[in-house]
């Protein structure tokens, strides 16, 4: 009986549990499945965290190992030159203005539009002595000059009437003499210049000051620039009025671009005081705050006998050509009987062209092709959708610049660094693996010039020293930001701008200065160097000095008050004498990778202190 129950009693399952078994099971799937983008993610984010710190740390040590040609600056701009003064500046990309009202960025539209973020790209001041001369070749063609490389390429020029705007080489500073422009200018070796404050009425009734240069026999065009600074007042009858200190930078002499003062010209020059504040009257040049320089010529024939010529060989990779005749070449400075020096501005063209430089190994035995695996992945494609303006339409490749006359409607760009000249990828289709960013080379190669003709057939490419440019997916670029080398003080009305700093005031006592200086927004996070003087008052009364030199600061942002600033180390009962000598020098060097993971921006910074060398 026992044996034959246990036989006959089944027990099933339902349709309800079946259902309710399935239910939890998909639940338990769906979270599953819910994970994976999560952790994909995640991984990506990793990896691209550790590409953005290997490209910092390596764009750092490329600037430690030639400190010798460190800019003063390096700067963002927006779209027509003008340095952003902003620290905070509206998302890279996003379509934003800012209220004048209000000074709030305000969202106008939902265009993409290029934004501060990629637009860290005025270099100011990067320097070089003239190189021993030599002939080499470029994309662009055949060259002898003393050949200097840039630190950044392609750059951003444009071509008007047959010359080129957007670079521009100074000398360094020239040695001062003061003069009385009523006589003859004092004599004048070569390096040297004459001044004399003294304010008057010029030609068209504006305020002039007289600077003098010397005679440069063969040369027969020159041009200098001058900085100075200056004390304007609102109300110049008024004696109780204050008075407030602007600068000028880098005047143009003669002011007209296309004008230039004749080597035999040994006379005195009038200098107008230029961009003076709507209702102030100048009262005074600063004595002994100008600063003046040479500027090279651009030479578009066969080189003279002027030292101070250049030429632009090539915009792609950044090769500038001086006249050899400036090797060796000495002259008076500000700094002593030095060799002429370039300092040279100009723009990057464009933040997001990445650069990468690579010596070409030794294929396999059996091999057909030679894999480059570069940096990045997702390496843009002719055609690959993007929402930056101006691809609308999808990319278009790497430079479509008609200003310059530069067209290079390719995905990778390869250089060989021996020759200055295009390797030829055969395409398209290119043998690109763009989504995992590897290029392969055939084992030999055409190098051709810019305008594809083939200069050197069929070369071998390993042990070659190649450069890559290309762009990835996300926008990614390396920019480099650099404290300014010399802040002067600002006094008076206005914001401090990049260059300048100014001293709050201290309002417990009128007739004092506090210990903060304060810089512009776009300086902050930055390191500086500061020497100054500082007063306290003895027992007896009497006013004591003390000296501090070498002070380590960073620019900082006061949360109460909105302020970039630094407070110096100055004891309590001590304060800044109203004429005390401040110097102030940036000493940073920050590299930030950027980079955009969908809509979101982020980025990666690495900051060393940097001083030229």
């Amino acid at each position: 009986m026992v044996a034959n129950r246990i036989f006959t009693s089944r027990e099933g399952t339902s349709l309800v549990e079946i259902l309710v078994a399935t239910v939890v099971l998909l639940v338990g799937i769906m979270t599953v499945i819910q994970m994976f983008p999560t952790g994909f993610g995640v991984v990506r984010a990793g990896e691209s965290q550790t590409i953005a710190a290997r490209l910092a740390q390596k764009e750092l040590e490329r600037w430690k190992s030639m400190s010798t040609n460190l800019p003063v600056g390096i700067l963002p701009i927006d779209e027509n030159g003008n340095v952003l003064n902003s620290q905070l500046p509206p998302p890279p990309f996003e379509d934003f203005q800012k209220d004048p009202a209000t000074g709030a960025w305000v969202k106008v539209g939902n265009r993409y539009a290029r934004g501060n973020a990629l637009n860290v790209r005025q270099v100011i001041g990067e320097s070089t002595l003239i190189p021993v001369a030599s002939y080499f070749r470029t994309g662009a063609g055949a060259q002898y000059g003393s050949k200097y490389t840039l630190a950044f390429s392609p750059i951003d020029v444009e071509l008007k009437d047959g010359k080129i705007e957007g670079l521009y080489i100074r000398s360094g500073d020239l040695s001062r003499r003061i003069g009385d422009h009523t006589d003859a200018p004092p004599p004048l070796r070569q390096g040297q210049y004459a001044v004399d404050y003294e304010l008057v009425s010029g030609q068209n009734g504006r305020t002039v000051f007289h600077v003098a240069f010397p005679t440069s026999p063969g040369m027969p065009r020159r041009v200098y620039y001058i900085s100075y600074s200056y004390w304007a007042s609102k109300d110049p009858s008024n004696p109780d009025e204050e008075w407030e200190l602007f600068s000028k930078i880098d005047q143009r002499i003669p002011g007209n671009p296309s004008q230039y003062l004749p080597g035999d010209y040994a006379d005195w020059v009038e200098v107008p005081i230029e961009d003076v504040p709507a209702g102030y009257t100048v009262m005074e040049v600063e004595p002994y705050s100008d600063s003046c320089a040479r500027g090279f010529i651009e030479q578009q024939g066969n080189w003279t006998g002027d030292p101070y010529e250049f030429k632009l060989a090539d915009a792609v990779m950044g090769v500038v050509a001086f006249n050899p005749v400036g090797h060796g070449r000495y002259e008076y400075t500000a700094s002593g009987v030095r060799p002429i020096e370039a300092r040279i501005d100009y723009r990057i063209y464009d933040v997001r062209i990445m650069r990468e430089d690579r010596v070409i190994p030794m294929p396999g035995t059996n091999a057909t092709k030679i894999p480059i695996k570069l940096a990045l992945r997702f390496i843009l494609n002719i055609g690959d959708p993007t929402d930056n303006p101006g691809e609308e339409e999808g990319y278009k490749g790497l430079i479509m610049d008609p200003r310059a006359g530069m067209s290079i409607p390719l995905p990778v760009l390869v250089m060989d660094l021996a020759t200055g000249l295009r390797v030829h990828l055969p395409g398209p289709p290119y043998d690109i693996d763009f989504k995992a960013g590897v290029v392969n080379l055939p084992l030999r190669v055409d190098l051709r010039d810019y305008n594809d003709e083939t200069i050197a057939a069929n070369v071998w490419l390993a042990g070659r020293h190649l450069r890559f440019y290309y762009r990835a997916d996300g926008d990614w670029s390396v920019q480099c930001h650099k404290a300014y080398s010399v802040y002067t003080r600002k006094i008076g009305a206005g914001d401090p701008d990049y260059r300048t700093y100014k001293i709050k005031r201290d309002l417990s006592f009128p007739d004092r200065l506090s210990n903060r200086l304060l810089f512009a927004p776009c300086e902050g996070l930055k390191s500086v160097v500061v020497d100054y003087t500082y007063c306290t008052f003895a027992p007896s009364g009497e006013r004591v000095e003390h000296k501090v030199a070498g002070e380590h600061h960073k620019i900082d942002l006061d949360p109460v008050t909105g302020e970039w600033c630094i407070d110096l180390k100055i004891p309590p009962g001590g304060f800044l004498p109203q004429n005390g000598r401040i110097i102030v020098v940036g000493s940073s060097f920050m590299v930030r990778v950027l980079w955009r993971d969908g809509k979101v921006w982020r980025h990666v910074d690495m900051e060393t202190e940097l001083i030229k060398t």
